[in-house]
């Protein structure tokens, strides 16, 4: 893929159905995006009737990267049996959803736990099973600001949740978090030792994509508030880096502000412009 295309989305709502997911995708002009399979905040979730199987699979392809995102409900890491099982089996049943569309990706938080080391166990079991359950899918895990004990803070805890499976896993990077968790993107030296560190671990093929989001809250405050690009403490500066790594700039970057008086439009060109200065 030519290194001047940028790869730039939205979360996408499915509130108007399949159809009105593609509607919008055309109208923002992205080329990547990513999506909840129903609401993010109940157990059950949306089965797609064959006529919306039909026309996802004929619309996919005009796309260069599509993820569905766990709702936030699962904790992967939580000593509750009925939250862990609960959490397993959601997680089963997008995937089973997924693969009937021909997504691979899914995206999600690895959970909550005070105990980091026992939350790390229990997540890596949570992993294992849905991997074995499951086929054609790689889990995505987003690292996390740390807030409220939120595991996956920074690349160690990631590193050892993720050792063993990297076959069929991946990463996602969201800037806000890595902004909560004390990276300051602002400053290029920042970036190129997150790049530095994460091929240290042996991470940085497994990146498969950024969340783009601005923080609320000014760096290494561990508060996981997204607000709207150029309007937060991260600044532009911190995508003008990322935009201009080498490696880095050929990921794709998923919005994932505010859904609030077309702000996605807003978002969408502000990161375009940046974009702009760095080609």
């Amino acid at each position: 893929m030519a290194e001047d295309v940028l790869l730039l989305g939205v979360h996408l709502s499915t509130s108007k159905g399949i159809k009105g997911l593609f509607e919008e995708a055309r109208r923002l002009k992205i080329n990547v995006f990513q999506f909840f399979l129903g609401s993010p905040r109940v157990w059950k979730n949306k089965k797609l009737s064959e006529k919306e199987r039909e026309l996802f699979l004929k619309e996919k392809n005009s796309y260069l990267f599509i993820a569905v995102h766990a709702p936030y409900l699962l904790n992967f890491a939580s000593f509750s049996e009925d939250l862990y099982r609960r959490s397993i089996k959601r997680a089963i049943d997008d995937i089973e959803e997924m693969n009937k569309i021909g997504i691979k990706y899914y995206i999600f938080h690895p959970g909550t736990n005070s105990d980091i080391s026992g939350g790390i166990k229990k997540i890596r079991y949570a992993i294992k099973e849905i991997l074995d359950m499951t086929k054609d899918v790689f889990l995505i895990i987003e690292n996390t600001s740390g807030e409220r004990n939120d595991i996956g803070k920074n690349l160690i805890e990631i590193k050892e949740i993720i050792d063993g499976f990297e076959t069929r896993i991946g990463i996602c990077l969201d800037t806000c978090h890595l902004f909560a968790s004390g990276i300051d993107l602002r400053n290029n030296i920042f970036v190129h030792k997150l790049y530095e560190d994460l091929r240290e671990l042996g991470l940085n093929k497994l990146l498969k994509v950024f969340h783009a989001n601005d923080s609320r809250y000014p760096l290494g405050q561990g508060k996981d508030r997204h607000t709207h690009i150029g309007e937060g403490c991260m600044e532009n500066n911190g995508f003008k880096n990322l935009f201009s790594h080498d490696f880095f700039k050929k990921l794709p970057f998923i919005i994932e502000t505010p859904k609030e008086n077309e702000m996605d439009v807003v978002n969408l060109a502000r990161l375009r412009k940046i974009w702009a200065l760095t080609i």
